[in-house]
């Protein structure tokens, strides 16, 4: 069942290519200072209800079913939870110059995207203690949504409870982090996940408004740096000039990092 989850999750890959994290300037000064992207509690993501975004298409088939076994039953009512084990995710675009994401993410087109190499990245469990993570890109389609809703049902309806069940309960909390609504289908996203608590623990910082987001720290190669761009309103010759220098600074291989700029035009 494990090997199932992969096979499902690789299946969803769209390429090797780079994948470009949105942010303001003071977030690209911490990120290349420290060489560590922030991954946060999916639960504190823009959308609050993505995560439950597979159980509802799940629930809605699990209605068809003539008889609800007790696993059955049981399976729902962790369906419904609120207080579902901690994920963690880090969110990418697989588009370099999106107006949204520049908007959204980057400080209103001041900020930049970061363009890395995912197949650099260590994702093994000593990369920041505990488990594995795992990069997916972000599935839109509501028919494909809706197919593995139905198979993860015929699953469920066969097995007899137990350590089948089990499996299936890890499997929907892998799953989940790969499905989300079809109306944010233009930002193509894909995400670095990493589920449960690692043994170095978590942080906490500040963000919109009162809430205390919790976040873990992950660590990147600096060689998965390969481009940075500046966004549509970040127009300041002087900040090339010193993205360049905090770059050698730190001991990057500035040659290797293409540093570009938006082609979108703004004021």
């Amino acid at each position: 069942m494990g090997d199932t989850i992969l096979e499902i999750l690789n299946s969803q890959q769209r390429g090797n290519g780079l994948v470009y994290h949105y942010c303001s300037l003071s977030a690209l000064v911490g990120i290349l200072q420290t060489q560590e992207l922030r991954m946060s509690s999916l639960y504190w993501m823009d959308d609050p209800g993505e995560m439950f975004w597979l159980a509802k298409i799940i629930r809605k088939e699990i209605q068809t079913l003539p008889h609800l076994d007790r696993h059955v039953k049981e399976f729902v009512q962790f369906l419904e939870q609120d207080d579902l084990p901690n994920i963690y995710c880090c969110s990418f675009s697989r588009h370099s110059d999106l107006l949204s994401q520049w908007f959204r993410y980057a400080d209103e087109g001041y900020g930049f995207s970061i363009g890395f190499d995912r197949n650099l990245f260590d994702l093994g469990p000593h990369a920041c203690g505990g488990n594995t993570a795992f990069w997916t890109d972000m599935d839109y389609s509501k028919s494909q949504q809706t197919a593995q809703a139905q198979r993860f049902v015929v699953a469920l309806k066969n097995s007899d409870g137990g350590a089948i069940s089990e499996m299936l309960r890890r499997m929907y909390l892998t799953l989940a982090t790969a499905y989300k609504n079809p109306l944010f289908r233009e930002e193509r996203e894909t995400r670095l996940v990493y589920r449960g608590v690692p043994t170095s623990g978590f942080d906490f910082f500040y963000r919109r408004g009162r809430d205390l987001v919790p976040y873990i720290k992950f660590p990147f190669p600096k060689e998965a740096i390969r481009q940075i761009r500046f966004g549509p309103r970040n127009k300041n010759r002087r900040n090339r000039d010193g993205v360049r220098a905090l770059l050698q600074k730190h001991l990057y291989e500035v040659d290797q990092i293409r540093l570009t700029a938006s082609r979108i035009p703004h004021r």
